[in-house]
């Protein structure tokens, strides 16, 4: 939190050694002749991270040694802050071509082995090729460093990026073989900064003018794996988080200890103490609690429902959804004060402001509500020996009750029904702190029955035309109700239509009528219908899908590694079910009927066809369990297994023939 006076000397111009890049010895073109390092694709020679407190430097030498290894030197966008940029490609031949500016990179969409999703504004050097070696090194501003340079207060602004919020870490490890990677930390750099994931590598410890460095040597290669997390996976990571000051003097006390310090000394004040309530409130918390039935898990769950019909949360918009002119700035009134008084009148409030409000309305109900801190597993795993609260990305309420368990809510996502846990948190440790005594623990979330999480589908398929007709019913429940309702809270009605038309077209069928129930009616399961139709080829045989439309639930990679070293994590347990009723055209029967019943570790699939002998109409049936959640490297293989047989019973094809008594 010191100002540092003459680091700003640094931002007026680029570092002499950032001009130019050391000639590429003898022995990196050699590599090319080494069979071994050819097949790897690439090595990664050497990396660098430079954080000081007004910028980050990023320095990288790459060696392309194959087409596959290119892939070595696709960047992430360049951040916003971007300072300077400078980098070239050298040829065997001794030619270069420089890099000075983000434009001089070739834009491209790639598409993640981790999910499947897509990642746009993927960064290729110009002129790369299997043969070469990238040079590249960037400046970023920090918080402090971006103040700095328009000459604003520094104020206790941040040794990071803004991008990177309050608790932000970095793999070391790269898809390729990585030689050396060094980290520096500068000495007035004030953010906490932890080495993790070092078992098994051994840092070797320095210090200079700048600072102290950390050199790793000898990375191996850890390809993104599909169905992992960054977090878990097994390799150097380096961790920063913003210091909070009433907590600083707790770093070497027990886990234990800090985190009871924390209840006491920041939530108990922060949810007691920072509200207003004037004259409203006490009338709105009375009409919330009016009438309620039943032991405290159901009248927590009515009391949330109806907060959630009553207020609106300025952080998660609706479709259409147009707040007061002055909204954002009352609910707090940039104080850290959150006005409840407002909120019972207008019916709006931020994130902070729902939590504040469900708290209040929970305790004024008598029901001692725990407030769970909770991390989303997608980007961290919380422990208990990281002292900090930042490693946190989202506040919860528990409420217990003796011999019926306990309900989790979430009153800041708008689409979470109250109840339900939101899948990106469960399996992970939460801090619980009690609102009555602010007692605080540590509790795993528990993982969600598969039944939780459903996807079903009915087809009634009329076959007997030039092309099929198709009607088709989907309903939704849990995750991937939640998933769904995230993409269609803002958008229009229609527009909510041609997102599911969209994803039905897709996977292979020409829709002409969607209509969709419930988009935003969280109580109840998502759903949708819709009419269309599938092209025919008939002939002595006639092979047809009996699920158009549908994907599998769960990504299916085309290739996947021989191996691995991440563990593998589900995003969650899940049902998939579809049946389907198929009209056969005259004089036309199916081969044979289908019978596949397999289960592993991971879950199990089942897919049935039979005929029946007097309408003619063929029935399909297919169920997809998914029962793993979380194992290491060495369930792999059945993971392989398991996902060839979701593959082939969520796409599965009929084959029906002509009768040998039908007329050609």
């Amino acid at each position: 939190m010191k100002p540092l006076a003459c680091v700003s000397l640094l931002l007026v111009s680029a570092p002499v050694w950032g001009a130019r890049f050391p000639a590429v010895p003898k022995e990196v073109w050699a590599m090319r002749d080494d069979a071994g390092l050819v097949a790897k694709g690439a090595v990664i020679l050497e990396r660098k991270l430079d954080f000081q407190p007004f910028h980050i430097d990023q320095t990288v030498r790459i060696r392309i040694l194959s087409q596959a290894g290119q892939a070595a030197a696709e960047f992430p966008d360049m951040p916003a802050n971007l300072m300077y940029l400078e980098g070239q490609v050298t040829f065997p031949d001794g030619r270069v071509q420089p890099i000075t500016k983000r434009d001089d990179f070739l834009v491209r969409t790639v598409v993640s082995t981790r999910d499947g999703s897509l990642k746009e504004g993927v960064l290729v050097p110009p002129g790369l090729t299997q043969d070469c070696v990238v040079d590249l090194w960037w400046r970023e501003l920090t918080a402090r460093g971006k103040a700095n340079q328009a000459r604003m207060p520094l104020l206790d602004l941040g040794t990071l990026p803004e991008r990177c919020g309050n608790f932000w870490y970095v793999s070391l490890a790269s898809a390729f073989p990585t030689q050396t990677v060094v980290v520096q930390k500068g000495q007035e750099v004030f953010w906490p900064m932890a080495l993790i994931g070092t078992s098994g590598f051994s840092p070797q410890q320095g210090s200079n003018s700048q600072g102290t460095t950390y050199t790793f040597r000898n990375l191996p290669a850890l390809p993104a794996a599909p169905y992992s997390i960054e977090i878990n996976r097994p390799c150097p990571k380096v961790l920063f988080y913003r210091p909070i000051e009433t907590l600083e003097h707790l770093d070497k006390v027990p886990a234990a200890t800090f985190w009871q310090k924390t209840a006491d000394l920041y939530y108990k004040d922060y949810f007691n103490k920072f509200v207003h309530k004037g004259v409203n409130y006490a009338p709105f918390s009375q009409e919330l609690r009016k009438d309620l039935k039943g032991g405290p898990l159901e009248r927590a769950r009515t009391i949330a429902e109806r907060m959630l019909a009553r207020v609106k949360n300025l952080d998660e918009p609706l479709f259409d959804e147009k707040p007061p002119t002055l909204a954002r700035h009352q609910v707090n009134n940039g104080s850290g004060v959150w006005d409840l008084d407002y909120t019972a009148r207008t019916g709006f409030t931020d994130d902070w402001g729902m939590n504040k409000l469900l708290f209040h309305l929970l305790v004024d109900e008598g029901l001692k509500p725990k407030v769970a801190l909770v991390a989303d597993r997608g980007y961290w795993t919380a422990s208990p020996e990281t002292r900090t609260p930042f490693q946190f990305s989202r506040i919860l309420f528990v409420v217990d009750e003796p011999g019926q368990g306990s309900i989790w809510l979430d009153p800041t996502e708008r689409m979470v029904q109250p109840g339900q846990m939101p899948y990106r948190y469960e399996g992970t440790r939460a801090v619980l702190m009690d609102s009555a005594t602010w007692q605080a623990e540590f509790r795993t979330i528990a993982v969600a029955q598969p039944r939780t999480n459903t996807r079903a589908f009915t087809y009634e398929i009329d076959a007997t035309g030039e092309a099929a007709d198709v009607k088709v019913k989907g309903t939704l429940t849990g995750a991937p109700a939640l998933l769904a309702r995230k993409e269609l809270s803002t958008k229009s009605p229609s527009a909510r239509e041609a997102w599911f038309k969209g994803r039905l077209e897709r996977n292979g069928i020409t829709v002409n009528q969607v209509q969709v129930a419930n988009a935003l009616e969280i109580t109840q399961p998502l759903g949708f219908t819709a009419a269309g139709a599938i092209a025919l080829e008939p002939g002595r045989t006639l092979k047809l899908r009996p699920f158009p439309g549908m994907d599998a639930g769960l990504y299916l990679p085309e290739t996947l590694p021989e191996q691995r070293l991440d563990p593998i994590l589900m995003p969650y347990l899940g049902v998939q079910e579809a049946m389907s009723i198929i009209k056969v055209p005259k004089g036309y029967v199916l081969r044979e009927p289908i019978r596949v019943n397999h289960s592993n570790r991971w879950g199990s699939v089942l897919l049935r066809a039979v005929q029946d002998p007097d309408s003619g109409d063929v029935r399909v049936d297919m169920r997809r369990s998914t029962s793993g959640f979380l194992e290491m490297s060495d369930g792999y293989v059945p993971l392989k297994e398991y996902l060839q047989w979701v593959r082939a019973v969520s796409y599965p094809e009929i084959t029906l023939e002509r009768a040998a008594d039908a007329k050609p």
